[in-house]
């Protein structure tokens, strides 16, 4: 299903092959069109937001007021175009390189995964088994991972975490909307679009300012003397608090900080359940890899697959000018275009005829991502790849996690099937539970996680 994200009668162009979602990413002929159908929005005198034009109005029916994107995301790298676009994407660098990128996982992922595991590992059953749920185990676990990454003091408190998954909830909740994953009322509409703004007000109060004015307070004992560049954090908000350009604008900061809070607290965390969910099916029908979680190689394969295949969400792209793609087909200035990700990733002439099924094992073309266009493609490629897959031999966010989860002998809870609902975002289902028990029991120390 396409038609939601794009104004009514919009013409729209679907591109399910591989090849033409990739020459169109790529191209600089198309701009980003998220948010093409998002609500209208308007503010009072109070700053309260309301619809504009009545229920769930859209953007080209005539109705007053800006489109919820243009006002909520507008200051995040993935809504951005031209040369603001790449700018903010210079200035975001630093924080996905190789140094930073070992900082990232010597002092944030792994530490954080070694004290949320053992915790469990710890409270054994009546029948001596560890248990938990995946899904909040997932979303606690990489909260507390953005926070590191963004730079946001005080979620190693419980409470603190669970306040902050609260906030990255409620912005969620527009996104959801926007993106046509809910439906709401027009009372309801503007309830979760208004709680959405309090959220990010709370984000900057409770989290984003004491935290940035800590980081000044570093760099000013850094420029002093007092602190080597090497013990300053490798984080959004130190970024932030050098003064780069393209966060002149306070609120740019607030907005980008949220941006990755929220893929992180949902995103990754699902991706996460998936890829446990695929290798556990494939480990029973295949025994003879049931041992291969310790092989990079096949970790970052099977990883991979899960991406390719779990990602349904639409691209939205529009054309700025008359082109042909390489495939010969014809794009007219001011089409639309939809790059169904479902279709592109499973295109047989790509992936093989086996296409529609998960294989760890699966290789691809020269010049083919095995992740399909799970990350994108072109100037828009998310900015995150190297962080969350690896580089240069560093694990990336997911298979630390996997690694230590079956090192552990983690396996689905037989006594608690999971459950999952459709319509989910970013992923067509999302697990809502996935329970599970350890039977290799034991204290993990860092240097199990951590192979590099």
């Amino acid at each position: 299903m396409v038609g939601p994200l794009f104004p009514p009668g919009a013409d729209v162009v679907v591109i399910s092959s591989f090849e033409e979602g990739r020459a169109v990413l790529r191209s600089e002929d198309f701009v980003v069109a998220f948010g093409a159908n998002s609500p209208r929005v308007q503010l009072d005198p109070e700053g309260s937001v309301h619809l504009a034009g009545g229920a769930r109005a859209r953007e080209g029916d005539g109705a007053d007021g800006m489109p919820w994107t243009e006002f909520f995301n507008a200051n995040e790298v993935h809504f951005m175009h031209g040369t603001a676009h790449a700018r903010r994407r210079r200035s975001l660098a630093p924080l996905f390189g190789r140094d930073a990128h070992i900082w990232a996982r010597d002092k944030v992922i792994v530490p954080t995964l070694v004290v949320r595991l053992n915790a469990v590992l710890a409270r054994p059953g009546p029948d001596g088994l560890p248990r938990t749920d995946i899904v909040p185990f997932a979303r606690q676990l990489f909260a507390q991972v953005a926070s590191g990454l963004i730079g946001l003091d005080g979620a190693d408190s419980e409470d603190v975490l669970h306040e902050l998954l609260g906030i990255a909830e409620r912005m969620d909740a527009a996104l959801m909307l926007v993106h046509d994953k809910m439906e709401a009322s027009v009372e309801q509409s503007e309830r979760i679009l208004q709680d959405a703004v309090a959220a990010r007000s709370e984000f900057r109060r409770r989290f984003y300012e004491p935290s940035l004015r800590r980081r000044a307070q570093l760099l000013a004992r850094h420029r002093s003397g007092d602190l080597a560049e090497g013990e300053l954090p490798h984080d959004l908000l130190t970024v932030i608090a050098r003064g780069v350009p393209t966060f002149e604008d306070p609120e740019a900061g607030v907005a980008q900080a949220g941006a990755f809070l929220s893929p992180l607290t949902s995103g990754t965390a699902s991706m996460l359940v998936h890829a446990l969910a695929d290798l556990v099916v494939w480990f029973g029908a295949h025994p003879d890899d049931a041992r291969r979680w310790a092989h990079p190689a096949f970790l970052e394969g099977a990883i991979t697959e899960t991406i390719r295949l779990h990602q349904p969400v639409v691209i939205p792209r529009l054309a700025r000018k008359d082109l042909a793609l390489p495939s010969g087909r014809t794009i007219r200035r001011g089409q639309y275009v939809a790059i169904t990700r479902l279709e592109t990733n499973r295109d047989p002439s790509v992936f093989g005829a086996d296409a529609d099924s998960y294989d760890p094992r699966r290789t691809v073309p020269p010049g083919v991502y095995p992740f399909g266009l799970g990350f994108g493609s072109g100037p828009h490629m998310c900015v995150a790849l190297p962080l969350v897959l690896g580089q240069g031999g560093i694990s990336g966010l997911l298979a630390p996690v996997l690694r230590a989860l079956f090192s552990v002998g983690v396996k689905p809870d037989p006594g608690q099937p999971a459950r999952k609902v459709g319509h989910g975002f970013p992923f067509r289902e999302v697990y809502v539970s996935y329970p599970v028990t350890f039977d290799r029991v034991r204290t993990l120390p860092a240097a199990a996680i951590a192979e590099t």
